[in-house]
């Protein structure tokens, strides 16, 4: 979004294309927020083809009412299960058929474990002959 917003005028035209819509300040303060966060991003690790950013928050560059909204930010992306989430969706969700394929598995996985602690049960329990 940084090479898309510099400057006042940027806004604007975003803004008048319809791209989206300004709910707080004007087009200064947005492409202030814009720029300045983008400024407070890091990367912090890369591994496979995921690359891992960080949003750092410097007093000289952000307003400290946004540091509330990087620390949720960070907690979130620091998250396990959303990397876990994420990575699911990323490598197993990416076309319909995919997704019937895990879907189908699961099912045939639930189903297959069902049918062994039956076939224990039986053993264990044998019905009885009358």
């Amino acid at each position: 979004m940084d090479s898309l917003i510099n400057t006042p005028a940027d806004v604007k035209v975003l803004r008048d294309k319809g791209i989206f819509k300004i709910g707080v300040g004007n087009e200064e303060e947005v492409s202030l927020i814009f720029n300045q966060m983008c400024r407070a991003t890091k990367q912090v690790s890369q591994t496979g083809s995921w690359t891992s950013y960080r949003m750092v928050p410097e007093s000289k560059n952000i307003e400290r009412h946004l540091c509330e909204v990087y620390d949720d930010a960070n907690r979130y992306c620091d998250s396990k299960c959303h990397e876990w989430r994420a990575t699911l969706k990323h490598n197993y969700f990416t076309s319909p058929w995919s997704s019937i394929s895990v879907v189908v598995g699961v099912i045939f996985l639930i189903l297959t474990l069902l049918q062994t602690l039956y076939s224990v049960i039986a053993y264990h329990h044998p019905p009885s002959s009358s």
